[in-house]
């Protein structure tokens, strides 16, 4: 349950939910599986800890995933799983729990004018970081469409460039601060 909000009975109450007698925990020992409300199935994970062997006939099992459904790695339309869920949070609006990226929120007045120049420094041009190399939006083709007429450094699965995951923070630095102007992102 920890997810990026935390646990206990505290996130509830903080976020003003109108039931706050809930208590979040991923302490699978804190009481029998069947025993839960409701159980979050984080999908990408299901398969290192697997299905309780009871379900009690109130519970509700969450169907949990941040990934958009073509980079799913359990097959969802299998017998096991086709009537298994309740309940969704997804990045979806309408997801029973939409679990949104980023927000928007309006600006308490205009903010100052800049002439800072971004680019200022910066000696590449494109980068893209990508780790599923075809999609259903065709991206792929965009940029290579795109690298007909400018540079674009494509790191990861997809392309030449590497930059190793325990290396995060030193290659978000390298993309963002230093080299590129643009980054891909979709």
């Amino acid at each position: 349950m920890e997810f990026e909000w935390g646990s206990g009975q505290k996130p509830f109450i903080e976020n003003g939910c109108e039931v706050n007698t809930c208590f979040g925990t991923n302490n699978r020992s804190l009481l029998r599986m069947d025993q839960f409300d409701a159980i979050l199935f984080h999908v990408q994970t299901v398969s290192l800890f697997g299905w309780p062997d009871i379900r009690s006939p109130h519970q509700r099992y969450v169907f949990v995933t941040m990934e958009s459904a073509q980079y799913l790695t359990i097959p969802l339309t299998s017998s096991k799983y086709k009537s298994a869920f309740n309940l969704t949070l997804t990045y979806r609006r309408d997801s029973d729990f939409p679990y949104l990226y980023g927000a928007m929120e309006p600006v308490p007045s205009p903010p100052p004018t800049s002439t800072r120049n971004y680019a200022a420094g910066k000696t590449k041009l494109v980068a893209w970081f990508v780790s599923h190399c075809s999609s259903m939006s065709n991206r792929g083709k965009y940029v290579k469409l795109l690298q007909k007429y400018i540079p674009v450094d494509v790191y990861g699965t997809c392309g030449p460039l590497k930059c190793p995951r325990s290396a995060d923070n030193n290659c978000h630095k390298t993309l963002l601060n230093n080299d590129y102007k643009f980054y891909l992102s979709e």
